[in-house]
């Protein structure tokens, strides 16, 4: 249990080590989508959603992970509900509202097969966490998204 909650710290911190520099946030998956715009505009909009979101969102959040996971130091159970809690009532919708805002923001041109397959792979994490919020960040982790993220351009997102 001990390794499993290094893990998940060090998941952790790596995520506010990230925030930093950059972030991710969103909206609503019924949005309809906007019209294809270009690449170019397509990754600065969506690296601004992940700054903001990040900034107004995980960084505050994360202060209070820390907090709360200072608390339940020495109380396993505790420390395990402080985790399930944070994936299941902050990661989750903060990279929710992210994949929903950039995917009404408009996909690029010519990339949506692209775009949507990155989109779909941060969905597919944050089914996965919602679903298993215990096995975050061992075996459920936004690792392949922000790779595929991060070959794009979206720089900005780095969600763990």
């Amino acid at each position: 249990m001990r390794k499993q909650r290094v893990v998940f710290m060090f998941m952790v911190l790596a995520m506010a080590a990230s925030l930093t520099a950059a972030g991710c946030g969103g909206s609503d998956d019924s949005a309809e989508a906007a019209p294809p715009i270009a690449k170019a505009a397509f990754i600065k909009q969506a690296n601004a959603i992940c700054v903001k979101v990040t900034q107004k969102r995980l960084a505050p959040a994360f202060k209070t992970l820390l907090s709360e996971y200072a608390k339940a130091e020495g109380d396993e159970q505790k420390v395990k509900q402080v985790e399930v809690e944070y994936v299941t009532g902050t990661l989750v919708p903060i990279v929710q509202a992210m994949v929903d805002e950039i995917r009404a923001a408009g996909l690029p041109r010519g990339d949506e097969k692209k775009a949507n397959e990155i989109l779909d792979s941060y969905q597919e994490a944050i089914d996965e966490a919602e679903e298993n919020p215990e096995d975050y960040p061992q075996k459920v982790n936004f690792a392949k998204a922000r790779g595929l993220a991060q070959g794009f351009g979206l720089t900005s997102c780095k969600i763990s």
